[in-house]
């Protein structure tokens, strides 16, 4: 790893500050802040207001031009992180690149984080390397051209938010939702239908079976009351001696008959008494 001393023998940092130079690394300045607000990219403004979830394009203020022999390495600052925000997008500075340096920084805080033009985002370390025999080092990058390419990246790709989260939570709650409604309207309709349904029977029930319940609680009581009276033990008893008889055929029927019907206008004469009407003696 290269020290300070040899990062600044090298002339790898181009536009840079004394103050940025660590024992063994430099660190990188704000120089432009891309992000996407409503589809309208935010450009080269000095200053940026970073919501809880938000997320911001920096590119930096150094020009950064590594040797053919060298490789450097970006990784985020530690300080930035113990304040909520990360760096994404880190990683190896090839051998040969010159132009600026960028990367992507999220609010992962509970606040909204202030971010400033000259202020340190990133840190870079520098490793020597033994170059390949094909190596081919990139073409130089204009800043301009740079932040011109991560704008078109910016408003193509970046939402407001990180994950594009209220996006995300809407078609969750939309698709969930949905969903949900579709359950309790089902279920809605299926409890009114069931509660229709017993409605209707307990009106039935109440209209046809307690009437019918009623009268043959009465009829019960009043049959009853008749087979308890004495008239009525006599004539059965009439009837039983009838039916031991030895009778013709066609005339066993007959008597058969002509007793069920005695047997119901017994039933009939019974009812009559038990409402006031005088009771007659049964006709033989």
């Amino acid at each position: 790893m290269l020290n300070r001393d040899e990062i600044k023998d090298f002339a790898i940092i181009t536009d840079g500050s004394d103050q940025c130079y660590r024992a063994a690394s430099y660190d990188v300045r704000i120089g432009t802040l891309l992000a996407s607000r409503d589809g309208d990219s935010v450009r080269d403004t000095g200053c940026y207001v970073l919501q809880p979830q938000g997320m911001v394009e920096v590119i930096s203020l150094e020009i950064i031009k590594v040797p053919r022999d060298i490789a450097g390495y970006a990784s985020v600052k530690t300080d930035l992180s113990r304040q909520g925000l990360l760096a994404l997008n880190t990683g190896i500075l090839d051998p040969g690149y010159e132009g600026p340096v960028s990367a992507t920084v999220v609010n992962f805080g509970k606040t909204e984080k202030t971010l400033n033009r000259g202020e340190v985002f990133l840190r870079l370390t520098f490793h020597p390397y033994k170059t390949p025999n094909d190596f081919k080092a990139l073409g130089p990058v204009r800043r301009d051209e740079f932040v011109l390419r991560r704008k078109e990246q910016v408003d193509a790709n970046f939402s407001s938010s990180f994950l594009d989260m209220p996006r995300l939570v809407q078609q969750i709650a939309s698709k969930y939702l949905s969903s949900f409604l579709w359950r309790v309207w089902v279920t809605a309709g299926a409890v009114a239908l069931v509660v229709a349904v017993f409605a209707f029977l307990t009106t039935w029930a109440v209209s046809y079976l307690q009437p019918y319940n009623a009268s043959k609680d009465r009829i019960r009581g009043e049959l009853g009351s008749y087979f308890r009276d004495q008239q009525f033990d006599s004539f059965q008893k009439e009837i039983e001696d009838i039916q031991k008889r030895e009778l013709p055929e066609e005339v066993q029927r007959a008597v058969d008959r002509a007793l069920t019907k005695a047997l119901a206008n017994a039933g009939t004469r019974a009812g009559q008494s038990k409402s006031g009407t005088s009771n007659r003696p049964l006709e033989q």
